[in-house]
């Protein structure tokens, strides 16, 4: 009895785990409509993230600051970009996405490589070797490298060790203002 009952529970969870993947005709696309106020808004928001990417470098001499922005997709999984979506993305974001086969024992170098030159060498291993995934559709990278000047600089005795998001202690610098 205990064979026949564990048998048929193999079956129902075997039959139960393999899901047919939806085909196209199955699952048709469907498009959000916006309105013109929403429109607006989006339009809005790319130009200031524009406005951000090209104008904040030049602020302050004393400042450095980088704004990087790519995707990575693995051609080898069949995925391409669109030409008019690598334009938006060059244009609004000043990124040049990549169709890549990730298979090709080069493009994670190519991930690492991005992520060295858009932060001074900062991060030199944005992936290693065994987080690289590839059979991933794709990688988003966004880097943001920042080098200035504080107006009120920190007393370094103001710094002390303390729980970071509830977790390790990590050095916290204190300052009062005005």
């Amino acid at each position: 009895m205990k064979k026949t009952t564990l048998f048929a529970i193999a079956i129902v969870m075997a039959m139960t785990s393999c899901k047919k993947q939806p085909t196209q005709n199955d699952n048709p696309r469907a498009d959000i409509e916006l309105t013109e106020t929403e429109s607006q808004l989006v339009s809005n928001n790319n130009d200031f993230c524009k406005k951000m990417l090209t104008e904040a470098p030049s602020l302050d001499k004393m400042t450095k600051v980088m704004i990087g922005n790519t995707i990575f997709v693995n051609s080898g999984q069949g995925y391409e970009l669109k030409p008019s979506f690598v334009e938006k993305a060059n244009t609004y974001y000043n990124a040049s996405p990549e169709s890549r086969d990730f298979n090709d024992g080069r493009t994670l170098d190519a991930i690492n490589q991005w992520a060295s030159d858009h932060t001074e060498q900062m991060i030199t291993k944005a992936l290693r070797e065994e987080e690289f995934n590839p059979e991933a559709v794709s990688y988003l990278l966004n880097a943001i490298y920042f080098k200035g000047e504080w107006s009120m600089k920190f007393n370094k005795n103001e710094t002390t060790d303390e729980p970071f998001n509830n977790g390790e202690k990590v050095p916290m610098m204190h300052q009062e203002c005005g």
